[in-house]
């Protein structure tokens, strides 16, 4: 049961650290790309299709999953 409580943790930090690594390159790419834009408005386009695509993945994978009604 401890095995399972350290990879879930880990998993989770895991997760964490890819997003905000993921989600700091494609703000400073697209404030390069769009100078005129504000570095906090990149971050906030760029959390929010994190977001969708995270909820996106969710939701495809939910949906092979036979052992729930979607």
């Amino acid at each position: 049961m401890n095995e399972n409580k350290y990879l879930k943790i880990f998993s989770i930090a895991a997760f964490v650290a890819l997003a905000a690594v993921s989600c700091w390159a494609t703000a400073e790419s697209l404030h390069l790309l769009l100078e005129t834009w504000p570095l906090a408005m990149c971050w906030i386009v760029t959390i929010c299709f994190f977001f969708i695509a995270s909820w996106g993945t969710k939701i495809m994978v939910d949906s092979l999953n036979k052992n729930i009604y979607t």
